[in-house]
């Protein structure tokens, strides 16, 4: 179970960084 919470973690960082450079890209 602490491994896929982890990976839950991980999954969610990458979204979220995967997000904000779209939102970078599109702001230049």
């Amino acid at each position: 179970m602490r491994g896929e919470a982890r990976r839950l973690v991980d999954y969610g960082e990458a979204n979220g960084r995967s997000q904000q450079a779209g939102r970078d890209s599109a702001s230049t």
